[in-house]
């Protein structure tokens, strides 16, 4: 999520109250979807507000996990580590929009139409933007891949 940490606390309780507040809210048919989607426009407009030149491109769903985590994680194959370990380091290099559809999609389990839903892209859109991004990280590790070799033949 946004770095700053205490504006993310500030936003989701300023969602909830006015949820709280709210006399009408919009059906929905799923909750976390609707949201997950709220709070990045309340996200976006807070910033909007406070800074007019703030780089709106970090308002995104960062998946951060340390070295610690992963290695409780694959406690007994290394390999495996050290392929998640490349899998993050892929992961945050792809564009900011990819990243939010891979999060979306696989660390949060959401259904390309939900997707869709909080990106404010059509349905298929989701479905592209995800197999972009898958693309775009398979491209990267095996160019990583392809370096290593190299560096190790030389």
């Amino acid at each position: 999520m946004y770095p700053d940490k205490e504006l993310v606390k500030d936003c989701i309780q300023d969602l909830f109250v006015k949820l709280h507040l709210s006399r009408k809210l919009s059906n929905t048919q799923c909750v976390k979807t609707y949201l997950l989607k709220a709070l990045r426009n309340l996200l976006v407009d807070k910033l909007s507000s406070i800074k007019e030149t703030e780089d709106i491109e970090k308002v995104s769903f960062n998946l951060t996990i340390d070295n610690s985590a992963l290695s409780a994680l694959f406690q007994k194959n290394d390999e495996e580590l050290n392929l998640s370990k490349q899998l993050l380091k892929a992961y945050h290099q792809l564009p900011v929009n990819q990243r939010e559809a891979i999060y979306l999609r696989y660390i949060k389990g959401l259904p390309y139409k939900e997707i869709a839903e909080i990106l404010d892209i059509a349905p298929q859109s989701s479905i592209n933007l995800v197999q972009r991004a898958l693309t775009k990280l398979r491209s990267i590790m095996q160019l990583e891949k392809i370096i290593l070799i190299f560096l190790i033949a030389h």
